[in-house]
């Protein structure tokens, strides 16, 4: 793993981390071959074109460039940006809605 990665995502300790890492798992079960790197300060997660990034926030983990309106739709509660879910700790994360978002913006063409 790229060093300038290593030390974004050890950068934390709190219960950010454990989060993370879930969400990370989540990307690499679907896209083992995923390269990651850094990207507007961000750990972008890609294939060819496509990609997403996780970041942290004070409150939690956020998962960028995917549609964060469909998981806004399904999940009211859960805040979200114009194109990020930004995860709480607390927040339950429905998986089968966020791997069908990775997987569109994992494989977007341009």
């Amino acid at each position: 793993m790229d060093t300038a990665v290593s030390k974004y995502i050890s950068s934390v300790k709190d219960e950010r981390r454990k989060l993370y890492d879930r969400l990370e798992k989540l990307i690499y079960s679907a896209y083992p071959a995923a390269q990651a790197s850094i990207s507007y300060t961000l750990v972008r997660y890609a294939t060819g074109k496509g990609g997403v990034w996780l970041g942290y926030w004070k409150e939690g983990v956020s998962v960028h460039a995917l549609d964060a309106a469909a998981y806004r739709r399904a999940h009211p509660e859960v805040k979200v940006g114009r194109g990020s879910v930004n995860f709480r700790i607390r927040d339950k994360i429905d998986t089968a809605l966020l791997k069908r978002l990775i997987k569109r913006a994992m494989e977007r063409k341009a």
